[in-house]
């Protein structure tokens, strides 16, 4: 019996952060993708299924670069 106690508390668990990877209705918002070149890209991340599209129309620097991982 205590097994299953600990059982059912990590299947709620389990469940509970599956349902939370879900995406969320996007309506009213926009999901920016800093330095996506060209600037009328766009594409759906294939885990949340969230669009997101360039920054360009909102930033004005107008240099793209590339921050390497040292």
């Amino acid at each position: 019996m205590k097994y299953l106690h600990w059982f059912m508390r990590l299947l709620i668990i389990a469940f509970i952060g599956s349902r939370s990877v879900e995406a969320q209705n996007q309506a009213g918002f926009i999901s920016l993708d800093c330095g996506l070149v060209p600037k009328n890209t766009t594409y759906v991340e294939k885990t949340t299924n969230i669009t997101y599209k360039s920054d360009a129309d909102y930033i004005d620097s107008e240099s793209v670069g590339k921050i390497n991982d040292a």
